[in-house]
């Protein structure tokens, strides 16, 4: 029986003396999981067709959609042109119903005979 209470006064007295405080732990709690959707936005541009001569105007269309929603209304779209060098802005519109865009863009009089790459962009959220 003596040594049991020689026990508890061991313990009780690491305990007072802070040398128990390590059996008291922090731990973690935890929240229900949720799951995130990662969605991506497309822009298409359709071909214009035809060949135009410099001062015409060529009207790019196209659509910004984001996968799982459908088209983006109201977001601004920019037509840039390669100029050999790099990615040059040409023109903007904004994307109505459905994400649907109309940009125009009058061919510079000082554009000599080949074939001109273009391509849209948007910034989304």
């Amino acid at each position: 029986m003596m040594s049991k209470r020689i026990a508890i006064i061991a313990i009780s007295l690491a305990a007072c003396l802070g040398l128990l405080s390590y059996a008291v732990a922090s731990y973690w709690v935890y929240s229900n999981q949720v799951g995130v959707t990662i969605t991506n936005f497309a822009i298409t541009l359709d071909t214009p067709g035809g060949s135009y001569a410099p001062g015409e105007t060529v009207t790019f269309t196209g659509r910004l959609v984001k996968t799982g929603v459908a088209g983006l209304d109201g977001y601004r779209v920019y037509v840039d042109y390669w100029d050999g060098d790099s990615w040059e802005y040409a023109s903007d519109g904004w994307t109505s119903g459905g994400g649907y865009f109309s940009i125009s863009y009058v061919i510079p009089e000082d554009w000599g005979v080949g074939t001109i790459q273009f391509r849209a962009k948007a910034s989304c959220p």
